[in-house]
């Protein structure tokens, strides 16, 4: 069976925000009254560049998963042809020592 390894490394990804906004950030407080909602956190070019590449990272195992999986199920129907073959092998075997040893009986 073949092992896929990949070279590829997990890449970091480090999202900063204020402090302020961090959910362990001691007691839970009702935030502020706003006329907008507050601004999301936005991710750096770094990091969006970093993200970009860990999805295609994702994307390139999954691929390489679903390319594994056929390759088994390949391999099941082809263990499932020997054995096939083999049983039919063995039946006509013994059919063939069941007359030899008829035939030899009767002499």
């Amino acid at each position: 069976m073949r092992h896929h390894r990949s070279s590829h490394s997990i890449p970091e990804i480090t999202i900063t925000y204020a402090l302020s906004q961090s959910p362990l950030d001691g007691p839970q407080t009702s935030p502020p009254p706003y006329s907008s909602p507050p601004p999301k956190p936005r991710l750096s070019a770094s990091a969006s560049k970093k993200l970009d590449e860990f999805v295609d990272l994702l994307e390139k195992v999954d691929r390489d998963m679903a390319s594994e999986v056929e390759h088994v199920k390949q391999s099941i129907k082809e263990a499932r042809e020997y054995a096939r073959e083999w049983r039919e092998e063995r039946s006509a075997r013994c059919a063939e020592l069941l007359k030899r040893r008829g035939r030899e009986g009767r002499e």
